[in-house]
């Protein structure tokens, strides 16, 4: 068996933490760094209510590597001026759901809470988020990240940001 430090459930969940910090600090392309080249960015319409399975058209968004960076790009040359509080997540500790230490992939589940605000107006989503980390030369990257929110909607708020 490999005992990869970067690849325990104490490195994993630091990377949760630390992808946070990134959206939060705004610094989108070292976010971006953290998925590997196939990553997907999931927001299932229904939440956990939705299958487990793959993602499907129903989900909004479905970001794949391309439509992330164009994401980045479009964050990166937007001032955010407007956005008072910016928007900030609250992370509690990351359950390890699986890991294939052999095969390098690992699932975290981590129950989140984002708000975001602009003049009067603040946003406040719960949830979930489930991280499928692959590794790779570089180190464990982001497979895929599902965000779950609490409830489920039948169509996502305006958010300003990233969750």
């Amino acid at each position: 068996m490999n005992q990869d430090a970067s690849f325990d459930r104490t490195a994993l969940s630091d990377l949760v933490a630390r992808e946070a910090t990134l959206l939060d600090d705004g610094r989108w392309n070292e976010w971006l760094a953290l998925f590997g080249e196939d990553g997907l960015y999931w927001v299932p319409v229904l939440g956990r209510l939705s299958s487990a399975g793959a993602p499907t058209s129903s989900s909004a968004p479905l970001q794949d590597r391309l439509a992330l960076q164009a994401r980045v790009a479009q964050l990166s040359e937007r001032a955010e001026q407007a956005q008072h509080p910016a928007g900030q997540h609250v992370l509690q500790d990351s359950r390890l759901e699986y890991m294939d230490a052999e095969a390098g992939s690992a699932a975290l589940r981590t129950p989140f809470l984002y708000m975001e605000g602009w003049g009067t107006q603040r946003l406040m989503l719960a949830g979930s988020f489930r991280h499928l980390f692959q590794r790779t030369a570089q180190g464990p990257r982001i497979a895929i990240k599902r965000v779950d929110l609490l409830g489920g909607v039948h169509h996502l708020p305006a958010v300003q940001r990233i969750i």
